[in-house]
Parts: C-alpha cells; sequence; structure tokens
C-alpha cells in the first residue's frame, strides 16, 4: 500500500480504515458524528500490526463510541437565559442582558465560543509561561479549536502546539496536564520511556490525570458556529 492510499479492514465487527503515511507510529482515532474508526500505519508497518493494534484497543474503542453516542443523543444547547453552562469542571446557570437574549440561537452559541475561548486564553498563558521555563522549551505559535478526537497535539518542528477548546469545561487539572503532555513533545517526540520519564519529573501524577481525561465527557457541541481557530500566541 502507498503513501496516503487508503484501505479498509473489517476486525472483528468493527470496519477500520487504514491509511499508510510518513509516521513513526501507530495512531487510532475514533471520528465523530458515527464513531469511524481511522489508523494510521507507518510505511515499513503491515496490516496484521494494524489487527493486533486495534484488538488491544476494544475497550478504548468501545468508551469512545458510546461516548460519541451519548453526545449525539443530548439536546443542542441554544443558551438561553437560566441553561446551564459548565467552565472548570463546574454548573452555572447563563445570565443574559435582553440584547444577547434577543439574538438567534446561532448567535448566542457565537458569543458562548468566544466567551469560552477568552477564559481559556486567560488560563493557558501563565501555564505557558510556567511550564516553558521549569522545561526550558519555548512555543512559538499556541491556538485554540475544537477538536473530535484530541484534547492537544504537538508539531515540534514549528514549535506550535493545539489544544482543545473543550477543555475549558473540564477541571483545572485537565487542562494542566495536556498543556504539560504538548511541551514535553517538544524535547521528546514520542511516549516512549524517555518521555514518560520526564512527565513523572514534571508532574508525578499524570497518569492519574490521564486516566480522568480519558473518561471525561464530551461537551456538546455548539451548534451552528462555523470552525474557528483562536490564537493564544
Amino acid at each position: 500500500m502507498r503513501p496516503s492510499a487508503v484501505t479498509h479492514l473489517l476486525i472483528g465487527d468493527l470496519s477500520v480504515e487504514v491509511m499508510r503515511k510518513r509516521v513513526r507510529h501507530l495512531s487510532l482515532r475514533v471520528v465523530a458524528p458515527d464513531g469511524a474508526i481511522r489508523v494510521s500505519l507507518p510505511l515499513r508497518a503491515t496490516l496484521d500490526d494494524v489487527r493486533s493494534f486495534v484488538r488491544q484497543r476494544m475497550e478504548w474503542i468501545e468508551r469512545h463510541r458510546r461516548r460519541l453516542r451519548e453526545h449525539a443523543e443530548r439536546a443542542v444547547p441554544t443558551y438561553a437565559r437560566g441553561e446551564a453552562l459548565s467552565l472548570w469542571g463546574r454548573a452555572h446557570r447563563l445570565v443574559l442582558d435582553e440584547t444577547v437574549s434577543a439574538r438567534t440561537p446561532t448567535e448566542r452559541c457565537a458569543l458562548i465560543e468566544t466567551w469560552y475561548a477568552a477564559r481559556m486564553r486567560e488560563a493557558v498563558l501563565p501555564l505557558l509561561t510556567l511550564w516553558e521555563r521549569r522545561l526550558d522549551v519555548h512555543v512559538a505559535r499556541c491556538t485554540l479549536r475544537a477538536m473530535t478526537s484530541k484534547w492537544g497535539s504537538c508539531t515540534p518542528q514549528r514549535r506550535s502546539i493545539r489544544l482543545n477548546l473543550a477543555l475549558v469545561h473540564l477541571a483545572p487539572s485537565a487542562l494542566e496536564y495536556v498543556v504539560i503532555h504538548e511541551l514535553v513533545h517538544l524535547r521528546e517526540a514520542g511516549h516512549g520511556v524517555r518521555f514518560q520519564r520526564l512527565m513523572t519529573e514534571m508532574l508525578p501524577d499524570w497518569r492519574l490525570r490521564r486516566a480522568a481525561l480519558r473518561d471525561a465527557p464530551v461537551p456538546a457541541k455548539l451548534a451552528g458556529v462555523p470552525f474557528r481557530r483562536y490564537v493564544v500566541r
């Protein structure tokens, strides 16, 4: 299979889309909204490697597919006065003035997303300052965006990181873990022993935070809001 070519495998009762790429490691995503399973396959790996990789992660796959189903079943928020909002792991009641209440649900959603992005930026900037110094790294660019399958990502060559805007709904400890995780990737690209050792040095309870994040519910998507990217730095 040539680079970027796509093939489909049936593994048990799962249909898996496989794309061969110039990557170091196998990676798997469960993609919204229908829970499609996509695997990126290194050039030297085999389809048998994919089968083994997927079978080892059946429990993880089912957990994420169940989360997507629950997400789809939840009512789409309209952000009317009195509706519940989550911020840093706590529930709040939405208070709107008359000018905002009179807007359409789509317009209110856009305003709320912008407000969430501002809260994230306030929280992320001091974390970057603190952990860049401790790790002796520098982030050239940090952005926020809605993601469907990752809490964060990093491009070491560009010294850039991306954070899932949905982290604003979770406890601050989750955001700190993701920021540190991505900054550590500026020193160690993979997730091997050196990466884990550095994570433990910086954040001794990182595995507990990672486990809690894996089980965190995916917040309902802001309906009608077009794709946006918010720049932190």
